[in-house]
């Protein structure tokens, strides 16, 4: 077997798609950001493992808060970072 498809069936090991994802995750809270991500069913969500929230952004870039520390949240009004409202926004 080549070394190419030894490498392709290593980084398709379930087991190893799941290290990296905790790894990811943990770096994402270490350092107070965010990961991007697409979901199975095509949804583009954000989420920040350090504070727990997962938003879904939508076609218009918008975020809507779906979870925080995996407990699903009541339909919430979306967040939309225009250009007038971050002028607005205190510094």
């Amino acid at each position: 077997m080549s070394m190419l498809a030894n490498l392709s069936e290593f980084l398709n090991d379930p087991e190893f798609q799941q290290q990296i994802q905790a790894q990811l995750r943990w770096e994402a809270a270490e350092y107070n950001t965010c990961l991007t991500y697409q979901d199975a069913q095509g949804r583009h969500l954000v989420e920040y493992p350090g504070s727990g929230q997962l938003y879904e952004q939508t076609e218009d870039r918008q975020l809507v808060l779906l979870s925080v520390a995996g407990q699903a949240v009541a339909p919430v009004a979306p967040i939309s970072w225009t250009e007038a409202k971050q002028r607005q926004a205190p510094k």
